[in-house]
């Protein structure tokens, strides 16, 4: 049997690991601190409306040498680097890499087998660009509405969906990865574009989680106030004429995604939830490295520049507001 590794327990990671474990699939969820400890005592709970899905996978420490097949790294994008001592724990030579971080991914300038430019916004120095073969990565694009309330039981909206793709020709795992996920639940097309389709979670998130910072709107609030709904359909236009310079245009036009922010519901973004709770906002994946590509490629991005730099303003990273 093929074992799944999860690399973080938040809302993300205990998903993936509760519904792999309950559909009887080997998984190590590598957690530290008090959620590892609370993960060991209770186990993984996930609930939509009144159905609880619970599932008891093994816990490890991260950074613990125990090599999966396939890892999901289910942190934030700005986290990685300081994580990929654990990250190297947890493969051996056919690990299979799954990221499933919001934003413009480390890995989006490989191709071919062959490492490119780092992402410096995500990468800084490029670590993870030279430590982690391309071929192994498999490309992700995660649809999933879930929060860890205050008891550690995650709350989802349902509806969970991750769609796969080769990275750099590396795709003979990929519908092994796709058959276990959709046996617990996930559904999982493969994609033989996973640039596209990620430019379209680009899109949604960089329209979307940084006015959520600035008006704590949820996205149902932001589809259905004009004001609001303008600065959202102004960065989406911006950000799909980048994604169509960078030879990635996806299929979704901006009706496509207000449509889908609209049926999102009454939902808050995960940088709301971490504006509101004090927590560093992951603007550097979301924003940031989508404007530095953007002024790769001298296009002007004014509005998502805007609202991403009062996000940036109104929520400083702890260190710089002391």
């Amino acid at each position: 049997m093929a074992r799944f590794g999860v690399i973080g327990a938040g809302a993300i990671g205990s998903t993936i690991a509760c519904r792999l474990a309950a559909a009887g699939e080997e998984v190590v969820l590598f957690a530290r601190g008090p959620r590892r400890a609370a993960v060991e005592r209770d186990g993984l709970r996930v609930r939509i409306g009144d159905t609880v899905q619970a599932a008891r996978p093994a816990v490890a420490e991260s950074g613990a040498a125990i090599a999966c097949d396939t890892l999901f790294l289910a942190v934030k994008a700005d986290a990685l680097p300081a994580l990929l001592h654990a990250i190297v724990a947890a493969r051996h030579a056919g690990t299979s890499i799954v990221p499933l971080c919001n934003g413009l991914p480390w890995w989006y300038r490989q191709a071919d087998g062959a490492p490119g430019g780092a992402i410096e916004a995500v990468d800084p120095g490029g670590r993870l660009a030279a430590a982690i073969d391309p071929a192994s990565v498999v490309g992700a694009v995660l649809f999933l509405r879930a929060a860890l309330d205050a008891d550690g039981m995650v709350e989802s909206q349902g509806g969970e969906r991750m769609v796969i793709g080769a990275v750099a020709g590396g795709d003979d795992a990929l519908p092994g990865i796709a058959t276990a996920l959709e046996g617990a639940g996930i559904a999982c097309p493969v994609a033989p574009s996973i640039r596209q389709v990620l430019w379209s979670k680009i899109a949604l998130n960089l329209a979307t989680n940084p006015l959520s910072a600035v008006s704590r709107a949820t996205l149902a609030q932001m589809c259905d106030d004009d004001r609001l709904l303008g600065i959202v359909r102004a960065i989406l236009a911006e950000t799909l004429a980048l994604a169509a310079l960078d030879g990635q245009a996806p299929r979704e036009s901006v009706d496509d995604l207000v449509a889908i922010t609209r049926r999102a519901g009454p939902f808050l973004t995960s940088m709301a939830q971490d504006a509101i709770a004090g927590r560093p906002l992951e603007l550097a994946a979301i924003a940031q490295a989508v404007l530095d590509l953007a002024g790769d490629h001298v296009h002007p991005m004014p509005v998502a520049r805007a609202v991403a730099a009062m996000a940036a303003w109104l929520h400083p990273p702890r260190a710089a507001a002391a």
